[in-house]
Parts: C-alpha cells; structure tokens; sequence
C-alpha cells in the first residue's frame, strides 16, 4: 500500500473502470474518505441502474409490433417507453368497464 498518499492504486472492476486512487480511512480523514467513498458507490450504483434501465427498454423494442414501436422508439428510458404504451392502451381497459 502506498502510505504517503492515502490511497491504493485499483485497475479494473468487472465490466466498469474504477478511478485510479481509492482513498484510504486512516482515522482522521473519515469526512473526506466518507465522501470520497460514497461518491464512487453512488456512481456504481447510477451506472448499474442505467444499465438495468437499458436492458429493460431494449426487451420492451423487442416486445411490440413496427406500429407500437413508433409509440417507444425515441423513448430515453424503459419507464417512457411504458408510460407511453400505458396512454396509448391503458384507458382502454377503463372504458370497456
């Protein structure tokens, strides 16, 4: 471990980078490396999140006919594209009963 800087040098992490220097606790830097820390965890968690996000609206594109598609083709998020299939067939149902 490198002591003069407080942090250990860290590569790769499964399918994301992580930054170069993770800070280490040493006992009188814990709102820092509290910080730090938490920074880096929300950022893995945003990123897996996205990843999730994309995922699922990939199976919604795969899940409806060229004409529903149009309906969430340019959606940016899987909740969008379900929103709008939701307005488009949602109230449907309510109708009917």
């Amino acid at each position: 471990m490198a002591s003069g800087s407080g942090s250990v040098p860290m590569g790769t992490y499964e399918n994301g980078a992580f930054p170069g220097n993770l800070p280490i606790l040493n006992g009188k830097n814990y709102d820092n490396w509290f910080t730090d820390s938490s920074t880096v965890a929300q950022k893995a968690t945003f990123k897996e999140l996205k990843k999730k996000d994309y995922k699922a609206l990939f199976i919604i594109h795969q899940c409806v006919s060229p004409d529903n598609f149009e309906r969430v083709g340019d959606a940016s998020s899987a909740k969008e594209a379900w929103d709008n299939l939701e307005k488009a067939y949602g109230g449907a149902t309510k109708v009917k009963k």
